[in-house]
């Protein structure tokens, strides 16, 4: 979340991808999506993006594969 604040505040400066990656020792194309997936109309929110993550993470959550091939579900 902090890193995130750190990214909130230099893209409100006017800084670039580069600028902010360098800064927060990350790649510039991490940054960039970052602010690319969690902002609207190129308002971006710390608390917003991190909530987006959450929400991501819970709905990605791995599938049980087993469950899914047709010739285990005979035995």
């Amino acid at each position: 979340m902090e890193e995130r604040e750190q990214i909130f505040l230099m893209h409100a400066q006017g800084k670039n991808s580069l600028t902010i990656g360098r800064a927060l020792k990350r790649s510039p194309s991490t940054i960039y999506r970052e602010l690319a997936r969690n902002q609207d109309t190129h308002n971006y929110s710390p608390a917003k993006a991190h909530k987006l993550y959450t929400d991501r993470k819970r709905r990605a959550r791995k599938k049980n594969w087993l469950s899914l091939l047709p010739s285990v579900n005979q035995f």
